[in-house]
């Protein structure tokens, strides 16, 4: 497996992931912090 862990919102990523079969397993909420706020993290993956 390959995993991928993205910035929410993010949809130019998610789209990017998705085209290279990734699918989404789940979301983290509040637990990276970028430009000054608490953003939620998505992850994906693929079989390999």
């Amino acid at each position: 497996m390959v995993f991928a862990g993205i910035s929410l919102p993010n949809p130019p990523s998610i789209a990017l992931h998705e085209a290279m079969g990734f699918t989404s397993v789940g979301i983290y909420k509040d637990v990276g912090f970028k430009f000054g706020r608490w953003i939620d993290t998505g992850w994906w993956q693929k079989r390999l």
